[in-house]
């Protein structure tokens, strides 16, 4: 078994559920890009432009 067969049997392994996960929340009033954890550290407010995101209960 080469190298290459090693890397291609190990990528199927892989599931597509375990690298999705949404990391970024684009703000509808600027467009700009926010790290969700950022985006929960401030509470759900864009830190540009303070538009708040809701919330869910």
């Amino acid at each position: 078994m080469t190298w290459l067969d090693k890397i291609k049997s190990t990528a199927s392994v892989i599931k597509k559920d375990s690298y999705d996960l949404k990391l970024w929340s684009e703000c509808p009033a600027c467009k700009n890009n926010i790290f969700n954890a950022e985006l929960d550290k401030n509470l759900h407010v864009c830190t540009e432009c303070d538009y708040h995101f809701r919330v869910s209960a």
